[in-house]
């Protein structure tokens, strides 16, 4: 008999201490990339041209305890969506098409979730190319977590001539919030000057977030471990009887 009320009382415990973590979270979502070319030279025989040459994907995402042992992760490197849930953090990462999402939901430790798209392309000589992608952030924090999560919205890219190697160009815009939301265009532009090149874009969805709240039982559960505690109590005294 004490044995079962033991079991019982355990139980109890159990439930009614499950800690009420501080819940980070943060969303990203970039797509609907489009691209316009301007002649800068229109006397010089040549149409404006960028010809895409390669894509790649790469998507992962990691959640780590409060002693960075990592709990859970996941990559993808192709076209598709992925994710994990446990105690710690619940996370997905999708690379469709021209878009790349990612949510992640952090209770504890320390995490982060990355999207990212890579686009390889020639543009013509004397041709300015201007890049426009279309970004939505959110990011959500309690305020006992102690740190806030962090949502990045990024578009940047390269130039350089082919052949000789020399002549790199450099392009990025960003967007960024810890708290609330931001929508809007990131945009880019690039000129190629006098010789054909090649050129590199990319964009990414990422997000990072770490709470350092110590689990604390909720007054709910409290009660309701008050009240356990008598009934259990109560039942024991009825079966000494």
């Amino acid at each position: 008999m004490q044995r079962r009320f033991n079991a019982m009382l355990a139980a109890l415990l159990f439930t009614a201490a499950a800690p009420a973590l501080a819940q980070q979270s943060a969303e990203v979502s970039v797509g609907n990339l489009v691209y316009h070319l301007v002649d800068l030279a229109p006397d010089d025989g040549i149409a404006p041209l960028l010809s895409w040459t390669s894509d790649s994907v790469l998507a992962y995402a990691s959640v780590y305890d409060g002693q960075a042992n990592l709990i859970d992760s996941v990559q993808i490197e192709t076209a598709g969506s992925s994710g994990f849930t446990n105690d710690y953090a619940a996370a997905r990462v999708d690379a469709q098409g021209d878009a790349a999402r990612i949510r992640f939901d952090l209770a504890s430790g320390y995490g982060f979730a990355s999207s990212n798209r890579s686009l390889h392309f020639t543009l013509s000589p004397h041709t300015q190319v201007v890049f426009d992608l279309d970004a939505a952030l959110w990011a959500s924090a309690d305020p006992a977590a102690g740190s806030l999560p962090t949502a990045l919205a990024e578009l940047y890219g390269s130039l350089h001539g082919i052949g000789d190697g020399d002549g790199d160009w450099t392009f990025s815009t960003r967007a960024l919030v810890d708290g609330g939301s931001q929508h809007g265009t990131l945009s880019v532009s690039a000129l190629s000057q006098d010789a054909w090149v090649d050129g590199m874009l990319a964009y990414s969805a990422y997000a990072v977030a770490e709470s350092q709240a110590l689990p604390v039982p909720e007054p709910a559960p409290a009660a309701l471990l008050t009240g356990g505690l008598g009934v259990l109590a109560a039942w024991r005294r009825r079966q000494r009887q």
